[in-house]
């Protein structure tokens, strides 16, 4: 419900703060605070971010939700005992 509710407000033009983001940061923080629930299910986590990452003019609230959506799927539909790998590249 909170996704339908958010995309409403994107569609209705709100919540459109802009600003320069660096993807790096926000998908280092995601898989930092994503680690220990990949641990408790014995899974490997990869990660392969590349540094200095150019910026780019978005909203970083969105993109930080995105990016721990991603790894949230990620680790809930993993298998116990396998990878998730997380590469951000240019």
């Amino acid at each position: 419900m909170d996704d339908l509710l958010k995309l409403g407000r994107i569609e209705a033009g709100f919540d459109t703060r802009k600003e320069m983001i660096q993807v790096d940061q926000i998908f280092r923080l995601s898989t930092e605070e994503c680690s220990a629930r990949a641990a408790e299910k014995d899974l490997k986590m990869i990660v392969d971010i590349q540094d200095k990452f150019p910026s780019f003019y978005g909203n970083s609230t969105q993109i930080r939700q995105m990016s721990d959506n991603l790894l949230d799927n990620a680790i809930k539909y993993t298998l116990k005992g396998g990878v998730v790998k997380v590469v951000v590249k240019n």
